[in-house]
């Protein structure tokens, strides 16, 4: 697990979500570490009664993207510019 700037969570490997949106009283949780497996549960998934969690688990390089987003809200406001709004 990694927040947007890829600083490790603390816990990460210690807790599991889904297991704890079960706990929460989810009705139905997923867990998927590999794309194969949800592209063939997807209908499962997108079928299932609510409240449904889904946890992916990515992974990824560890180096930084060449380009800095900044915050949300300067992002939103580029976004809306770009858009014509």
């Amino acid at each position: 697990y990694f927040t947007t700037g890829s600083q490790p969570i603390p816990g990460a490997g210690v807790f599991n979500l889904a297991g704890m949106a079960r706990e929460a009283g989810f009705k139905a949780t997923f867990e998927f570490d590999n794309l194969e497996d949800l592209v063939t549960q997807l209908p499962e998934v997108m079928s299932a009664t609510g409240p449904v969690f889904v946890s992916l688990k990515v992974n990824h390089d560890n180096e930084v993207p060449d380009f800095y987003m900044g915050n949300t809200g300067q992002a939103m406001r580029e976004l809306m510019a770009h858009l014509g709004a």
